[in-house]
């Protein structure tokens, strides 16, 4: 499975956030990850056009998508944010269709990891 990993952490490869994916990958190593730091690179996106359709067109290619991010206070950075506004902007909204699952996207996690690798606090929140 090819996944691509959009990470929208600020302190990028030296946050928690990336480390947990890292360890996903390392779990699965049957499937190939290719990440994108977008929080880090918000203003190159926001500027470069070639850099932001080589994230959406990685993401057309991709089998899955995980959307990876810290949460602040309940909410994403506000260059997570602003990645997903560019997304709507450019009309990008089509390049997710097809790799992310329509609903219960809980269960789609279950579907990579298995719910044995799970603590049981998270496999019961899910349910």
């Amino acid at each position: 499975m090819n996944v691509v990993v959009l990470n929208g952490s600020p302190k990028g490869e030296l946050g928690v956030t990336l480390q947990y994916v890292r360890f996903v990958e390392k779990k699965f190593p049957q499937h190939s990850f290719r990440y994108f730091s977008i929080a880090q690179n918000i203003k190159r996106l926001e500027k470069d056009e070639a850099a932001f359709r080589e994230v959406i067109d990685s993401v057309q290619g991709a089998d899955a998508v995980l959307w990876s991010f810290p949460l602040y206070f309940m909410l994403v950075c506000a260059q997570y944010k602003r990645f997903i506004e560019l997304i709507f902007e450019r009309h990008q909204q089509t390049a997710f269709a097809g790799n992310m699952p329509p609903r219960f996207p809980h269960r789609y996690i279950f579907l990579i990891i298995p719910p044995t690798t799970i603590s049981m606090q998270f496999a019961t929140t899910c349910e």
